[in-house]
C-alpha cells in the first residue's frame, strides 16, 4: 500500500476519472478487507481515500462513483477504528478520512449510515484518552449535526455521559466542543434533558467546568443552554 499522490496539472484530471475511482476503492475495499489486522494496511488506506477524496474537492470532481459507492470505504474505515481502536496511527487516519467522506458525499446517500457512524464515535471517545483523536472525532460529530432526522439516533444517555466526562479534559478544545455538542443535545431532546438534570452528578460536572479556569465565554454559554 502507498500513499497516492495528489494528480499533478499535467494529467489534467484523468487520474480521478469515474473509471479510476471506482477501480482504487474496489482494491481499496478487498486490500483492507483482507488485511484487517495489519495497522500499516489500514491506516495507508484511509490515508487513500482521504487523498482521493481531496483530489476530488479540489478538481470539483463528480461525486456521482462515491455516492455509488459509499459503502465500501466508509464500511472499510468504521471497521479499521473498530479493529484498531489503540492504534493512534489508525485512529488519525480513520477520522481524517470519515471527516472528508462526510464532507464530500450528498447528505441523502449518507443518512443511512449515520446511527453506525455516531456509535463508532462514541466509542472513540469513551475510550482513548488522546485529545487529538477525541478532538478529530468531536468535529465529525458536530459535521453530522446537520444531518440528523431526529435525536433518536444521537441522543441516547450513554453518550451524553460520555460528553460529560469530556467537560472534565485540560483541553480548551475539547471542552469548547463537548460543551457545543451537548448543548444542541440537550436543546433538541426535552425528555433526555429532564432525565439528566436529575442527577446531581450532571449538575456538579457542568459547575465544575464554568469554573475552569479552561471555560472561556463561549463554552459557558454552552454549560448555561444546558443548564
Amino acid at each position: 500500500f502507498y500513499y497516492i499522490p495528489v494528480p499533478i496539472d499535467s494529467l489534467e484530471g484523468a487520474f480521478w476519472s469515474p473509471q479510476n475511482q471506482h477501480e482504487v476503492l474496489q482494491a481499496l475495499g478487498r486490500a483492507m478487507d483482507s488485511h484487517r489486522d495489519d495497522m500499516g494496511v489500514q491506516s495507508n488506506g484511509c490515508l487513500i481515500i482521504l487523498n482521493l477524496i481531496g483530489g476530488l474537492s479540489t478538481s470539483g470532481g463528480d461525486r456521482h462513483v462515491i455516492n455509488s459507492m459509499i459503502e465500501r470505504p466508509l464500511k472499510a474505515i468504521l471497521e479499521c477504528l473498530q479493529i484498531h481502536g489503540s492504534s493512534r496511527q489508525v485512529q488519525k487516519s480513520g477520522m481524517c478520512a470519515l471527516s472528508a467522506l462526510i464532507g464530500f458525499v450528498d447528505q441523502n446517500v449518507l443518512r443511512p449510515w449515520i446511527a453506525l457512524i455516531v456509535q463508532q464515535l462514541y466509542v472513540t471517545l469513551h475510550y482513548t484518552s488522546d485529545s487529538e483523536i477525541q478532538l478529530l472525532a468531536l468535529d465529525v460529530l458536530i459535521l453530522l449535526q446537520g444531518l440528523y432526522q431526529g435525536t433518536e439516533t444521537i441522543g441516547s444517555s450513554s453518550n451524553v455521559e460520555t460528553l460529560l466526562e469530556l467537560l472534565g479534559s485540560d483541553t480548551y478544545q475539547v471542552l469548547g466542543r463537548s460543551s457545543a455538542i451537548l448543548a444542541y443535545l440537550m436543546e433538541n431532546d426535552f425528555m433526555l434533558s429532564s432525565l439528566l438534570m436529575e442527577s446531581p452528578n450532571t449538575i456538579q460536572i457542568l459547575l465544575s467546568c464554568m469554573s475552569s479556569n479552561q471555560a472561556d465565554l463561549q463554552i459557558k454559554v454552552n454549560i448555561c443552554s444546558v443548564l
